[in-house]
């Protein structure tokens, strides 16, 4: 039987790939099924990459999804594991942006919820430095891949939206945009490494909520109203979100129990 392809059938793939082997293979897959810019289908870590195989994202306009938390996690042993080689090739950021990507997007994230919960300072800073928060390895994991504070931040917003075909909604403070945002008590976008893994949390905002503010903040006044649905929300549409939010956790939770059966 013939099976079309994903992006034929309405799909958005977001194939999880950590080693080179395992990036090759998902590439080759993207290019033998014919995807396209418009399909922006992703390749989720994009690890560990071979010099023949970080050209081929911006030739596929594939979209290389990556998490700077794990560059950090993984400094104690990445480079004994792969080889100085291959290390070149490991969580390779720069030399991705240097390529013609799709939207010139590198989408960053935390890889929650199966890395656990990942304080975002955490990736913000690794991505900045590409050191672990106690500042090892001393200049940096191949310093030279480092990205810029700017750069970081859009990955985390701007980008990661554009990889979701959210780019006209979310992941920038204008008008128009969900009002999905943190507020931090220091500029993020000139901070110096240190004053990252400092800096407290002022308030998040989700859907123009303010759903957690310390006491003494600003925006403390405003929390009550995360219990209280949007004025224009309607009681069906409130229903729905539920609905759709509770199927969403039973999903979760049944696929996560057929993937500790598989692995057992």
């Amino acid at each position: 039987m013939n099976h079309p392809c994903p992006a034929q059938a309405g799909y958005q793939v977001a194939a999880h790939a950590i080693g080179d082997a395992a990036n090759r293979a998902v590439l080759d897959a993207y290019e033998a099924a014919g995807v396209g810019p418009g399909d922006r289908f992703r390749v989720e870590h994009a690890q560990i990459l071979t010099d023949a195989d970080l050209d081929r994202f911006a030739a596929l306009k594939v979209i290389p999804s990556m998490q700077p938390g794990h560059c950090a996690a993984d400094l104690g042993y990445a480079l004994d594991r792969l080889g100085p080689d291959r290390a070149a090739g490991a969580y390779a950021w720069r030399r991705l942006l240097e390529t013609d990507l799709l939207g010139g997007a590198l989408p960053f994230g935390s890889d929650y919820p199966t890395a656990g919960d990942v304080d975002p300072r955490l990736g913000l800073h690794a991505a900045v430095t590409r050191q672990t928060p106690a500042g090892e390895p001393a200049g940096g994991f191949y310093p030279d891949q480092r990205v810029g504070n700017l750069r970081a931040l859009r990955g985390y917003t701007r980008d990661a939206a554009f990889a979701a075909f959210r780019e006209d909604d979310l992941g920038a403070v204008a008008p128009g945009y969900a009002a999905d945002l943190s507020v931090f008590d220091v500029d993020l976008a000139v901070a110096a490494p240190a004053a990252i893994l400092e800096a407290a949390v002022v308030a998040t905002v989700v859907g123009g909520r303010v759903v957690y503010a310390p006491d003494g903040s600003p925006f403390a006044p405003h929390r009550a109203a995360v219990d209280a649905a949007p004025p224009d929300l309607s009681a069906a549409d409130a229903a729905a979100i539920a609905a759709a939010g509770r199927a969403w956790e039973k999903r979760y939770a049944r696929e996560l129990a057929e993937d500790r059966f598989h692995a057992a």
